[in-house]
C-alpha cells in the first residue's frame, strides 16, 4: 500500500467531517448549499441516466480507486497498513454516502419552515376529534371513488403514468419555502417486485442510482402516498416523519382522487393506531362508522402485504433504528409516526389563518 494512501484518504475524511460540523451548526446553510445546490446538481445530471450508464460510471470509479491504492510500495507491509487497506473502501463508501445523500440529514426540516409553532404533546381529546373528522373525510372520498375498481390497477402502470403529477405536487409544497425543485426526480419501480416488502419497506432513496425507488407490488391505494414520500426524499427531505408530512400535504392538494384518498387513508390509519392505544373503546366506536368500502380496501391491502412476509423483521428494525439515530434522527424508526403531530399542528395553523380572514 502506498504511503500517500494515508494522506489522501485522511484529507478527504477530514474535509467531509469539517463540512458535516459546519452543516450541523447551520441547518439552513446545509439546505441552501448542499440540498439546493450540490444535491440538486446530482439530481439534474445523474438522475435521468440509465442504470447501465451509472453502473459503468461507478465501476470505473471503484477500479480506479483500487488500482491507485494497490500499487507497490517501498515501505514494508505492517499490520496497521493491512488493517487500513481493508477498512479504506468502507471509509470511502461512508464518505460517498454523505456527499451523495447523507448531508441532507443535517439540513433544516421542512416542517420548521411550514409550521410556525406547534406542541409536541397531543391530548386524547385532540386525537379523538381528529379521528372523527378523518373518518368523515375518508368516507366522503371513498364514496366519490365508488365507480373505480382499485384491484384492476397495476402498480407499475400507476408509477409510470402518475409520477410526474406526484412530483409536481411535492414541488408545490416545498417551493414556497426556499427548496430547489427544478430538475424533477424520476421514480423507479424496484426489481424484483416484492423484495422490498419482504424487508418491511415500501421504497427508499437509492443514492447510487440517484433515484427514489418504490416496490410496484404495493396495493394501488398505497402507491400515490408512498410515491410522494419517496419523491420528497429525492428533493432532499431526509427525515422519515418530514417526508410523510410533505407527502400528506402533496396528496391533499392534489386534484387526483386516488392521490387524496391514499394520503387521507394513511393518516386515518396512523390516527387509529395512535388513538386505539389511548382509548380502545372510543376507537372501536369510531371505527364502526367507517364505510364498508374502506374496510374492504384495508382488507385488500392486508392480503396484498401478506403475500410478502417480512424477513427477519426484528433485525431489520434494530439496524434501521440504529442507522436513523446515527444520522441525528433521535426518534429512530418512530420518526414515521411523528408526522401525525405535524399534520395536526398544520391543520390548527390553517384553521387559525382562515379564522383571521
Amino acid at each position: 500500500m502506498r504511503r500517500g494512501s494515508y494522506l489522501d484518504i485522511g484529507i478527504i475524511v477530514t474535509i467531509s467531517a469539517v463540512i458535516g460540523v459546519i452543516f450541523w451548526q447551520n441547518p439552513l446553510l446545509a439546505r441552501d448549499i448542499y440540498t439546493n445546490t450540490v444535491f440538486a446538481t446530482l439530481r439534474r445530471f445523474l438522475g435521468d441516466r440509465s442504470i447501465w450508464f451509472l453502473l459503468i460510471l461507478w465501476l470505473i470509479a471503484f477500479i480506479a480507486f483500487f488500482r491507485y491504492h494497490s500499487r507497490p510500495s517501498k515501505y514494508a507491509a505492517t499490520l496497521s497498513r493491512w488493517i487500513f487497506k481493508i477498512l479504506a473502501p468502507f471509509i470511502l463508501l461512508i464518505v460517498l454516502f454523505y456527499w451523495m445523500w447523507g448531508y441532507n440529514y443535517l439540513a433544516v426540516k421542512p416542517e420548521q419552515l411550514i409550521i410556525q409553532s406547534r406542541g409536541d404533546t397531543i391530548s386524547v381529546a385532540v386525537l379523538l376529534a381528529q379521528f372523527q373528522l378523518q373518518t368523515i373525510e375518508v368516507n366522503q372520498l371513498r364514496d366519490q371513488m365508488n365507480g373505480l375498481d382499485l384491484n384492476t390497477l397495476s402498480g407499475d402502470s400507476l408509477i409510470e403514468a402518475d409520477q410526474a403529477r406526484w412530483s409536481k405536487s411535492v414541488a408545490r409544497v416545498l417551493s414556497p419555502y426556499g427548496y430547489n425543485v427544478k430538475f424533477k426526480p424520476r421514480l423507479v419501480s424496484f426489481e424484483p417486485a416484492g423484495l422490498l416488502l419482504r424487508f418491511g419497506t415500501a421504497g427508499f432513496y437509492n443514492f447510487f442510482r440517484v433515484r427514489p425507488c418504490i416496490d410496484g407490488e404495493l396495493h394501488p391505494i398505497q402507491i400515490p402516498g408512498v410515491g410522494a414520500h419517496e419523491l420528497a426524499h429525492a428533493y432532499g427531505i431526509s427525515d422519515e416523519g418530514s417526508a410523510n408530512f410533505v407527502a400528506y400535504l402533496a396528496g391533499t392538494e392534489s386534484k387526483d382522487l386516488l392521490s387524496r384518498y391514499s394520503a387521507e387513508l394513511s393518516l386515518w390509519n396512523y390516527l387509529r393506531h395512535s388513538f386505539s392505544s389511548a382509548d380502545t373503546i372510543q376507537s372501536r366506536l369510531i371505527e364502526s362508522q367507517v364505510s364498508p368500502l374502506i374496510l374492504g380496501d384495508l382488507q385488500d391491502i392486508r392480503r396484498r402485504m401478506d403475500r410478502y412476509p417480512d424477513i427477519a423483521p426484528e433485525l431489520r428494525n434494530s439496524v434501521y433504528n440504529l442507522f436513523l439515530k446515527s444520522q441525528g434522527v433521535t426518534e429512530g424508526i418512530a420518526s414515521y409516526d411523528r408526522y401525525v403531530g405535524l399534520v395536526l399542528a398544520w391543520k390548527r395553523q390553517e384553521s387559525a389563518e382562515k379564522a383571521k380572514k
